[in-house]
């Protein structure tokens, strides 16, 4: 049976405003399904403000068969005030593949 394990490639570190952080999502090697597969993403606010503060735009990533590395693009605002250090978290849902029925996000 093929599985398929999705992974973001790194931690998320410090951008400051009007920066993009450009975030890895990557098909574990450790998976034996190598063909076409989506996963969507979504982005909430901790301390940073959706939409005040970063693009917290919804989307789906689209891996072709054999395509390993995706990119998640979130653009950090310029926003008038001096801000402490804000944080946000992006995370993975929703992963579809046809017919594999051992799917994980990690």
């Amino acid at each position: 049976m093929a599985s398929l394990n999705v992974k973001f490639l790194q931690n998320f570190s410090f951008q400051p405003e009007g920066a993009l952080s450009v975030i890895s999502v990557s098909r574990d090697s450790s998976s034996s399904y190598a063909g076409a597969f989506s996963v969507d993403y979504s982005s909430i606010g901790i301390t940073a403000a959706a939409g005040v503060d970063f693009d917290s735009s919804p989307g789906t990533l689209n891996f072709s068969a054999g395509e390993n590395i995706k990119f998640i693009n979130i653009a950090i605002f310029n926003d008038a005030s001096t801000d402490p250090l804000e944080s946000f978290i992006v995370s993975l849902s929703n992963l579809q593949a046809s017919g594999v029925s051992n799917l994980s996000i990690t």
